[in-house]
């Protein structure tokens, strides 16, 4: 049973997400669950195997290249997110997980640089690919299970389609991101902070609607 698809950005490459293995789990005739799933790596033009990648305990629901198609992002019915190296056929780093119902739609950025992921339960989290690490809280809503997503040409902005027939769109670009972050602390940066993150930059304000941090100077721009 296939339960997603991905072709890499030049198109030799298929992802296949599937179900390897039914077993039963009652008395003879009971109904079949999925034992073992699994994705499955081909080469379109040989038509040959490449890989068997292993990992998830849950159906996967969804694949994705990254547009340079170095990394295969896949989600499951377990909660969990695995990157894979497409190359190498293994995973990079530890799974992540934040979802407490499964994960049905990925999306890269068109730059690479991030990873949406949508949950049953109506939540949208953003993965920094290079950190391994998600940015910020979960982004939620009250529309409904994330089915789809979608990201604008320049990555600010990132649509998600529910199973309620709506479509919401969030901007996720940095200057966001910042008014975010300021509201959420109240601060700028102390100097001792800056020196520590920043090294010998000029201090400057981050949240520039806020006075400078403790140990700045008072005129800092």
């Amino acid at each position: 049973r296939i339960t997603s698809l991905a072709l890499n950005p030049e198109g030799g490459l298929m992802a296949v997400g599937m179900c390897g293995e039914l077993e039963v789990v009652e008395s003879a005739g009971g109904p079949k669950v999925c034992s073992r799933n699994e994705i499955q790596l081909w080469d379109l033009a040989s038509g040959a195997l490449l890989g068997t990648l292993t990992g998830h305990v849950g159906t996967v629901n969804s694949l994705v290249f990254s547009p340079d198609g170095k990394w295969l992002a896949s989600g499951s019915e377990d909660g969990a997110i695995i990157l894979w190296d497409a190359a190498g056929l293994v995973p990079v780093g530890q799974p992540f997980s934040g979802f407490s119902k499964g994960i049905t739609s990925l999306a890269f950025t068109p730059q690479g640089t991030l990873l949406a992921a949508g949950g049953r339960e109506g939540s949208l989290v953003l993965w920094e690919v290079a950190a391994h690490q998600a940015i910020g809280s979960p982004l939620t809503s009250d529309s409904g299970g994330i089915t789809a997503l979608a990201f604008s040409t320049d990555g600010r902005l990132v649509y998600a389609g529910t199973d309620r027939g709506t479509v919401s769109a969030w901007d996720v670009g940095y200057e966001s991101w910042l008014v975010r972050v300021c509201d959420l602390v109240g601060r700028n940066l102390s100097m001792a902070e800056w020196q520590q993150f920043l090294g010998e930059q000029p201090y400057k304000r981050s949240c520039v609607d806020l006075p400078p941090g403790e140990g700045a100077p008072a005129n800092t721009p």
